[in-house]
């Protein structure tokens, strides 16, 4: 029944972008790229970090940054989440596909491109309500490849530079993210989770801000970015304050690629 529900989803356009060629799939895995997508250049500070990384010297890499359709924040506070959900497949799918339309009447894509062996998604709104999505999306088709997230290594990340381990009092945290990544709880989630695995004895508290504007103004490189940075900062401090909770302040994530 599933697969049949995702057939359906992915029927006319999707599955065009699943064109699997075997000559490109019959490709070395290690010679094929890393595939990263977000709704615009905010992912451009994954792929650096990617690229960066000692462990991944050598590796190709292939971007996409839907411009057409950013901020992918504001889908969800806008009551379209499934249409986000909807985007991050068609992104995944076509970072794996072996093929691209070069002509937007086209039936079938026409050029000739290798495929992803890995798909980063790096947005966290794309991350909190299609990863999940995508990777069924995958088994569905028989893909192999993996989905990777941005939200889950941020919070090891930020757990390990505030010591949670080894904490003997209560932790409170921040997270400034566009709206949408706050209203999907995804955070909170996956520290409750995370604390559960890491055997993290102390509590930690999450104080979420959503920045409306902040991934826009960046984007459009207007004067205004750091002004609604800052202003959202200062909410979050006040939002922490107010709730008069004990436990130090001790990291604000950044839960937004732009």
């Amino acid at each position: 029944m599933r697969k049949m529900k995702m057939r359906r989803l992915l029927s006319g356009g999707l599955f065009a972008l699943v064109a699997f060629g075997a000559s490109a799939m019959a490709v070395a895995a290690d010679s094929l790229p890393i595939g990263v997508f977000d709704s615009g250049i905010g992912g451009l500070t994954v792929l650096e970090k990617l690229m960066a990384h000692p462990g991944l010297k050598g590796e190709r890499y292939t971007y996409l940054g839907d411009q057409a359709n950013m901020p992918y924040g504001d889908y969800a506070a806008a009551g379209k989440s499934a249409y986000l959900r909807e985007l991050a497949i068609k992104d995944a799918l076509f970072l794996i596909s072996d093929g691209y339309f070069t002509d937007g009447a086209a039936e079938s894509p026409q050029g000739a491109k290798a495929p992803a062996k890995v798909v980063v998604i790096a947005c966290n709104t794309a991350t909190a309500y299609g990863r999940d999505a995508a990777d069924a999306v995958f088994r569905c088709v028989g893909a192999r490849q993996r989905v990777i997230g941005v939200i889950n290594a941020g919070v090891r990340s930020m757990l390990r530079q505030v010591g949670a381990v080894q904490a003997t009092g209560p932790i409170a945290v921040g997270v400034l993210a566009t709206p949408g990544t706050i209203a999907s709880g995804a955070y909170p989630r996956t520290v409750e989770r995370e604390c559960a695995h890491q055997d993290i004895k102390v509590p930690v508290t999450v104080f979420s801000q959503g920045c409306p504007g902040l991934a826009d103004a960046i984007e459009l490189g207007t004067a205004d970015a750091d002004q609604i940075a800052r202003d959202n900062l200062r909410s979050l401090v006040a939002q922490y304050r107010k709730s008069g909770v004990a436990a130090p302040l001790k990291a604000v994530i950044l839960g937004c690629t732009h």
